[in-house]
């Protein structure tokens, strides 16, 4: 998949901005920590801490806007805003969206990270 022209644009920015390193080391760990962090926030919507829920959430949030990928943090925002008012059910159900988006971007932006990764300086 490609990289839909919004986040492809924003993360050129970021390199413009930050270096292609940096960029790349963010993707890389990013990649790397989302899909283990999701289930780490399945298992925290599930109990009843709603703080330390919010509290991933929020920084799950973080990554996501820190990377450009609007889409992908606004689901994490409603992730995030869930910690106290749905059911776990419904908490699960908003993050499967989240990790459902997640997806359908991991291998653009892995594609994006290898280009870069191998771009000349």
């Amino acid at each position: 998949m490609n990289l839909p022209s919004e986040i492809h644009a924003g993360l050129e920015s970021l390199v413009e901005e930050l270096g292609k390193t940096t960029v790349n080391r963010a993707l890389q760990m990013f990649l790397r920590d989302f899909p283990v962090q999701i289930q780490e926030l399945r298992r925290a919507a599930d109990g009843n801490d709603h703080a330390e829920f919010k509290r991933m959430a929020h920084n799950l949030k973080g990554r996501c806007g820190m990377l450009a990928l609007k889409t992908l943090r606004e689901r994490t925002y409603a992730v995030e805003l869930s910690h106290q008012g749905p059911t776990a059910g419904q908490r699960q159900a908003l993050i499967s969206a989240m990790e459902a988006h997640y997806q359908e971007l991991s291998t653009g932006l892995a594609a994006y990270q290898t280009e870069l990764a191998t771009r000349p300086a």
